[in-house]
């Protein structure tokens, strides 16, 4: 019994170890986001395309918002890296 609870405790640290490597990589990769947003929009606020296209930017339609306060900035605020789904 006590061999079964150690190995279920190394697999349960494991676990918890690599959550952590993988919410502090989604905080990076969040942040590189954003700063990646904010200057795609200083680009077009400086250079206004000459013809703008009939239908919806590439990153509006991808469901990408240029605004860095906009959608689920908040959501890493707390360490969460919970997907929420978008219609």
């Amino acid at each position: 019994m006590e061999r079964l609870n150690l190995k279920l405790y190394l697999q349960n640290r494991y676990m918890v170890e690599e959550n952590e490597r993988l919410r502090k990589t989604a905080i990076l990769l969040h942040q590189e986001r954003q700063a990646l947003l904010t200057e795609l929009k200083k680009q077009r606020v400086h250079k206004p395309s000459p013809n703008p296209s009939p239908g919806p930017s590439p990153s509006l339609a991808l469901g990408l918002s240029l605004d860095p306060g906009a959608g689920s900035s908040d959501r890493f605020a707390n360490g969460s890296t919970d997907k929420v789904h978008k219609p």
